[in-house]
């Protein structure tokens, strides 16, 4: 489960050692290291592996990241519509100009956050009496963790011009 996001960090982390310009200074760069053109790659990127994990194997994803949940057709049916709204959004957020683009991750990311991964997670750590399946634990972090890092980077970018 952790082999995928293991993978993708050290490809990113050998890709940046062997072009340094990724993580360089400019203007249009955010104080972090990170230039604009890779964060909103990293976005489509990383809202596209959980769009195409969504609309692909909704049963594995629901099953990573909820307890004892048994997946009925409708869970399927409301997963893969998200995997496809997630998709698209990527494709509509690659055309834009990449300033736009950042803003739009911004709150975006920001409210798929909130929405999601947060509400789920606070669901379960604050015993709140929802309906909802309790979310696994620690693999349930990963998302929560990777939204607040992706939405932290996408809001110095954009307030630091």
């Amino acid at each position: 489960r952790f082999s995928f996001y293991i993978v993708a960090a050290f490809a990113f982390y050998n890709n940046s050692k062997q072009r340094p310009d990724l993580l360089a200074s400019s203007t249009n760069q955010a104080k972090m290291g990170i230039g604009l053109s890779t964060l909103v790659k990293a976005n489509i990127g990383f809202f596209g592996v959980y769009g195409a994990q969504f609309l692909l194997t909704p049963d594995l994803c629901l099953g990573m990241n909820f307890g004892e949940l048994k997946v009925t057709e409708m869970h399927r049916f409301l997963t893969r519509m998200c995997g496809t709204s997630l998709l698209g959004l990527c494709w509509a957020m690659s055309k834009l100009p990449e300033e736009t683009a950042l803003e739009g991750w911004c709150y975006i990311g920001t409210a798929t956050t909130v929405v999601a991964p947060l509400y789920a997670q606070a669901c379960t750590s604050l015993g709140w009496k929802t309906g909802m399946e309790k979310v696994k634990m620690p693999e349930h972090l990963i998302p929560v963790i990777l939204s607040l890092g992706f939405c932290a980077a996408n809001w110095s970018t954009h307030l630091s011009k």
